[in-house]
């Protein structure tokens, strides 16, 4: 079979003088060129004798399987069986032909498939890969990256007046050239997904490394432009992140109130005078949260309560951190919600006024997140989500949901 006896001496000796072991040893790895020196025949030579004795004599005891395999248990050290080679998988098969089909294809064949809709994969014929959004058409360029601005109200916001302006005015300077390196461009635009891209399918071109500059102020195209970004201006994604925008303006308008007003400062204090005192021995933590601000040490609220304390005294303590807080609170335009319900339920800051932490399910923790009063769909959905994950109720009371 071409194997040279220093071959079959290595694979006897690896299984034990298992011959059938030593023979799959063997056609797994091929023959092997070894070098024997001059001075170790001899030795391999008596070595070689005792292999082929040790051969025969396996060979004769398989005529008894039974007592040969007792008898080797208890004579030969026990062997792990030689490795088989792992078997290739189809995947790995499958890209070392797609590197090689790749390697082997023009650059010519890769550049004429921008033009086709979609790129169907030679190992995958059923898959096909998306086409790029520069090669479709630019209805549909404007159209998906005006959408994709319904959670980034400010950068809308800029760029539609960036286009009313020039659909006003095409001559603008101040708009036919745009540096993307100012202070303006890196707030509104820099760090929202798709307005590069927006801007692009409006005919702007990038002319120096941070710079677009408008090619041609087609009216067709600005008048798309602007009704797209109209159309997501409607959509409850754009409403409630403009609502949270304005939301985190007013949080930090009440929160300094206080430095320029002497009449803001002795409400506070009226607020904070009619807390109870806060427990040096047991007692839980109340933390108070506002959303979309959770990062800002500044506008994180922290205080113990007992389990009989109320609802009510913890809005006195929201209160001596800004008056006008609780009034929102109060008239609904902002709402309260316990943070350790799924889905987080709102608390009627009104009729649970007088019941005990405890009892509203915000003791021995209670995680209070401040926002602003939820649009119609999302309050809908809450509801909905609130009915399947009832058991998830807190409190002895299990705060009723608002309606």
């Amino acid at each position: 079979m071409g194997f040279s006896e220093g071959d079959a001496r290595n694979a006897l000796q690896q299984t034990g003088g298992d011959v059938e072991q030593a023979a799959n040893i063997l056609l797994a790895r091929g023959p092997q060129q070894q070098h024997v020196p001059g001075h170790e025949a001899n030795r391999q030579q008596v070595e070689d004798d005792e292999l082929q004795r040790a051969l025969q004599a396996s060979m004769m005891t398989t005529t008894t399987p039974q007592f040969s395999s007792q008898r080797a248990s208890r004579s030969r050290p026990a062997t792990k069986p030689a490795p088989k080679p792992k078997p290739k998988t189809a995947a790995a098969s499958n890209a070392g032909k797609a590197a090689l089909r790749r390697a082997n294809t023009p650059a010519s064949a890769h550049s004429s498939r921008s033009n086709s809709p979609a790129i169907a994969l030679p190992s995958h014929p059923n898959v096909k890969v998306p086409t790029k959004l520069s090669d479709k058409s630019k209805e549909e360029q404007i159209l998906r990256t005006a959408d994709r601005l319904k959670s980034s109200p400010q950068a809308l916001d800029t760029l539609y007046k960036t286009l009313k302006t020039l659909q006003s005015n095409p001559s603008h300077p101040k708009f036919r050239r745009i540096d993307q390196t100012t202070a303006g461009y890196q707030k509104s635009l820099a760090n929202a997904p798709g307005a590069e891209d927006l801007l692009l399918a409006m005919n702007y071109r990038k002319s120096n490394l941070n710079v677009l500059t408008l090619e041609l102020a087609d009216p067709a195209t600005l008048y798309l432009g602007i009704s797209a970004l109209e159309q997501t201006r409607l959509t409850p994604e754009y409403i409630h992140a403009k609502a949270l925008l304005q939301f985190h303006k007013d949080v930090q308008q009440m929160f300094h109130s206080a430095d320029n007003s002497a009449e803001e400062a002795i409400a506070r204090s009226e607020y904070m005078s009619k807390l109870p005192t806060e427990p040096a021995m047991g007692g839980a933590w109340i933390y108070v949260n506002f959303e979309g601000l959770e990062q800002d040490a500044q506008f994180k609220l922290k205080r113990k309560f007992d389990g009989d304390d109320t609802l009510e005294d913890v809005l006195h303590w929201i209160a001596g951190n800004g008056t006008s807080i609780l009034t929102k609170l109060q008239s609904g335009e902002w709402e309260l919600v316990d943070g350790h319900r799924h889905p987080p339920a709102c608390l009627d800051v009104v009729s649970l006024a007088s019941r005990t932490l405890q009892y509203i399910g915000c003791w021995p923790s209670g995680k209070l997140i401040i926002r602003p009063k939820s649009s119609i769909e999302q309050q809908q959905k809450q509801k909905q989500l609130s009915h399947q994950s009832s058991s998830d109720a807190r409190g002895l009371g299990a705060a009723p949901m608002l309606d």
